[in-house]
């Protein structure tokens, strides 16, 4: 697959109460703003999507990997397709 051209997880989120609201950050050897939402805190079930967005990209990834080559007899076609799109969907790769 591609190189990933988002930044990559984990990602956390931060509710800045003065400002209010919450800051989407990647935390590592340094922490980067990736982007703030207004009015929203980190408990939001849109925030905790986006935060898990990273990991679950990969889960998907790793799981078309195995399945993709590994299918056997399991019918699983329609399920890679779906997958195959999300992942191309979440990477920006959409034809």
């Amino acid at each position: 697959m591609n190189e990933p051209k988002h930044t990559p997880g984990p990602w956390s989120a931060f509710f800045d109460v003065v400002n209010n609201h919450t800051n989407i950050l990647k935390i590592g050897k340094t922490t980067d703003l990736l982007f703030s939402l207004p009015g929203h805190d980190k408990h939001d079930p849109n925030v905790r999507l986006i935060t898990a967005a990273p990991e679950l990209l990969e889960a998907l990834e790793e799981a078309v990997e195995i399945f993709g080559e590994n299918s056997g007899s399991w019918d699983g076609d329609l399920w890679l397709e779906i997958a195959k799109n999300a992942i191309a969907k979440a990477r920006g790769e959409q034809s």
